[in-house]
């Protein structure tokens, strides 16, 4: 309010005491937006107390930060909508080179986020990036809103004209962009050396514009400006005092050649408003939004009587009327679509995910759209779109950067269960057959553990997969006696599965095929070499099984650890049609063989999670295990999966979701504390994030357990809380506290649990992440 009194004082002022131009031709006016990172956002005040004094700009030129605003403004934004658009971006996501878990296609999320860092391979060369950031989530905010305008390829022809700087990286030169894809244009002009990779304009790589030129006042005179306001939030070089840091010297060495001809750009202005003595953050402080626009408010007070002035000065020439962004839809028909930076290998593939056709009319969102599709199959360090002509009839070109085809990944863990571990990992792309991914990962751990799996899609719509996978494990599980743990128990086991997959959607898909697995439980020390074994024991077991299965996958989770929305369904019903086991145990001191094969067996396993956000930072989670196993054949009850199954029995308790689909989660057991065939949990947990990446999560649970099937739905809902009698179906509750932190080497979880049969504390600690 007071800054309206003011301009509405200085209006009247003037009005009676200034003197007209006395010029017979409109003066044409340039507004130069200089770079400075983070403080380009205070430019923002500026546009806006122009749009309230009526002062419109014939000419706009900017750089870094500056052509980013600038661009915006000559598009056609008002400095209101510019100033929503910035205080709504999360700048932490700009600057990340991390796609959201929900945007990832279904096929590659088991893989996403799960590694501490990742080194790409040429061959068996490391291949470094040119930038910290490879600037995926900025491009595609760039492409999102300049979209209204991205047939216009002359920047002279946007509603008020337009140029920025950047910086030919190889050529060691200034260079104008005057033309071409706006949005790849301020993408180039911005891009801080180092801090993002350098972008590609036809055979030229360009890096930041501040780097030679971050003023650019005398290219906007060239345009045609008579008088110039320019605001300036680099301010030159950093004095002696203020290169405090690493970072603060790597820029100012960066910028040094920009700043030679600064006091010379800065001589040319007509307005200077200067922001820096209202700055109290810097360059990179992108967080801090609000300050930097207060440090704009300051600046431009201190320069409105000379605007105001300007305003009095222009009353006797006509007003230039700026034609405002459309935001109703724009619609583009495209006339052809191209793509280039994709492999052949995987050109198919991409064309399919991508979805969209010649002749289809396309809106914002459209394009979008498509971009995330291909940018989810994680084939590419980036993907971006320019729509290229002037007619209604438009070319949509889709331009890639492909991950390199090999890639070493790795990961730290521990857990107070299994103890530490180093995860290895090798991924390579389209071998032997395109549009493929082979991987396999190695846990050198106390507990160690080997994944390997290969895909390859085919079909038209390249919908279909076929997926083949090993896992195995070799674990020393803990046996229980009144909740105290033995580790006594050497668990091996491993699985083979080879089946058909059909993609749904990006969250979804459905499969079938054979599945193998077998199972080893022995004692870690040998009954036989104890001088006095107990009356039986067992010496070990092996039980392996082939059958087939169809399974369903579904996963809308915003992210892979501490998600806040969305759902997770993992399904699957299998039938073992050939499960031999072998049994030697001691009785009595003699060795005692039993062989044979378990009854056929079907089991139906779902295991599901979904959040509901009750408000800001709080998320209600509510969690469904559930596995039902039915002998299918008539043997002899002494062949029952229900006894001799055992190595293939739902694995319950612990914190940790395991890769294998038998392990259940449970607040108030520890890993392996109770196994069963028969198994229904269901649970509760209020997340909370305390401070950023901070969580505490209560949590209570019940289960209902059995073997014997039609024993176990015969007593279900009789709510017996004893397992003495597995004749029945049994139940406990349990419930638990655990503290969170997501930190860059993976999360890190504290957790005191207890539960109604045992009623002792449990303690968990993990840190990392698990295979």
């Amino acid at each position: 309010m007071f800054r309206i009194i003011k301009i509405i004082f200085y209006l009247l002022f003037l009005s009676v005491f200034s003197p007209g131009l006395g010029q017979s031709a409109k003066p044409k006016i340039g507004l130069v937006l200089s770079g400075g990172g983070a403080k380009g956002i205070a430019h923002i005040r500026v546009l806006q107390v122009l749009d309230s004094l009526g002062i419109v700009p014939d000419y706009i030129a900017g750089t870094s930060m500056g052509s980013v605003v600038g661009a915006l403004y000559a598009a056609g934004y008002t400095g209101n909508q510019i100033d929503s658009i910035a205080k709504a971006i999360n700048w932490t996501a700009m600057f990340s080179n991390s796609v959201e878990f929900r945007d990832i296609n279904i096929e590659e999320k088991d893989e996403f986020g799960r590694y501490i860092y990742e080194l790409s391979l040429d061959g068996l060369k490391p291949r470094l990036p040119l930038g910290f950031v490879a600037g995926q989530q900025i491009e595609e905010l760039l492409s999102n809103l300049f979209f209204p305008v991205s047939t216009i390829t002359d920047f002279n022809k946007l509603p008020t004209p337009f140029l920025c700087v950047a910086a030919d990286i190889i050529k060691g030169e200034p260079v104008v962009l005057r033309s071409g894809s706006l949005a790849t244009a301020v993408r180039a002009s911005m891009s801080i050396p180092t801090v993002f990779e350098p972008v590609r304009i036809g055979n030229r790589l360009f890096v930041d514009g501040g780097v030679f030129v971050n003023f650019p006042v005398t290219y906007c005179r060239e345009m045609g400006a008579d008088y110039v306001i320019a605001v300036d939030v680099g301010g030159g070089l950093y004095e002696e005092k203020e290169l405090t840091s690493a970072l603060t010297m790597l820029l100012q060495t960066t910028f040094l050649a920009g700043n030679i001809d600064y006091q010379k750009e800065r001589d040319q202005c007509d307005i200077y408003v200067n922001v820096l003595p209202f700055l109290t953050y810097s360059t990179m402080d992108f967080e801090h939004t609000d300050a930097m626009l207060a440090a704009g408010d300051s600046a431009v007070a201190v320069a409105m009587p000379e605007l105001v002035a300007l305003v009095q000065r222009m009353k006797g020439f006509p007003g230039r009327k700026v034609q405002r962004i459309n935001f109703s839809t724009p619609t583009y028909t495209l006339e052809h679509i191209g793509f280039e930076g994709v492999s052949q290998q995987n050109e198919k593939f991409v064309k399919a995910r991508f979805d969209l056709k010649p002749g289809k009319t396309i809106t914002r969102s459209d394009a979008g759209e498509a971009v995330y599709r291909i940018q989810g199959t994680r084939l590419f360090d980036k993907v971006n779109y320019v729509i290229e002509s002037d007619s209604s009839q438009s070319q949509m070109v889709i331009r890639g950067r492909e991950k390199s085809a090999n890639a070493v990944k790795f990961a730290i863990h521990y857990d107070s269960e299994r103890g530490a571990g180093l995860l290895l990992n090798f991924t390579k792309r389209n071998v032997l057959l395109p549009a493929s991914r082979f991987l396999t990962t190695v846990d050198l751990a106390e507990n160690p553990g080997l994944r390997v799996n290969y895909f390859y899609y085919f079909g038209k719509h390249m919908r279909w997969w076929h997926f083949t996978e090993f896992y195995a494990e070799n674990v020393l599980l803990n046996t229980y006696i009144n909740g105290t743990a033995i580790s006594d128990l050497i668990n091996r086991n491993s699985y083979f599965n080879m089946v058909l997959n059909q993609t749904l959607s990006r969250n979804a898909y459905w499969g079938f095929g054979p599945a193998w697995q077998w199972s080893q439980l022995k004692p870690k020390i040998d009954p036989r070499d104890q001088s006095n074994p107990d009356p039986f024991e067992v010496i070990n077991y092996n039980l392996s099984s082939l059958g087939a299965k169809v399974h369903f996958n579904y996963n809308t989770l915003d992210k892979v650890f501490f998600p806040t929305q969305g759902k997770w369904i993992r399904a699957e019903a299998k039938v073992n049609f050939n499960a031999p086991y072998n049994l030697n145990f001691l009785t009595n001191g003699d060795e005692v063989p039993l062989e044979g094969n378990v009854q056929t067996y079907g089991r139906l396993t779902v295991k599901g999670l979904r959040n509901i956000t009750l408000r800001s930072r709080m998320t209600l989670q509510l969690i469904t295990q559930l596995a039902f196993t039915q002998d299918l054949s008539s043997r002899s009850e002494s062949y029952s999966s229900y006894l001799l199954g055992a190595g293939d029995f739902m694995i319950v308790g612990g914190s940790i979701n395991r890769p294998r689909l038998n392990n259940f989660v449970f607040m108030g057991l520890r890993e392996g504390e109770l196994t069963a065939p028969q198994v229904i949990t269901v649970g509760t947990q209020l997340q909370t994030e305390l401070y950023k990446n901070v969580y505490l999560s209560p949590a209570v649970n019940l289960i209902a357990a059995g073997f014997d099937s039609s024993d176990y739905w015969r007593t279900l809902f009789d709510f017996n809380f004893s397992e003495d009698d597995i004749t029945q179906a049994f139940y406990q509750f349990g419930y638990g506290v655990t503290a969170s932190y997501m930190s860059l080497i993976g999360p890190v979880q504290v957790t005191v649990s207890n539960n109604s049969e045992v009623r002792k504390l449990r303690w968990h600690f993990s840190i990392g992440f698990t295979l």
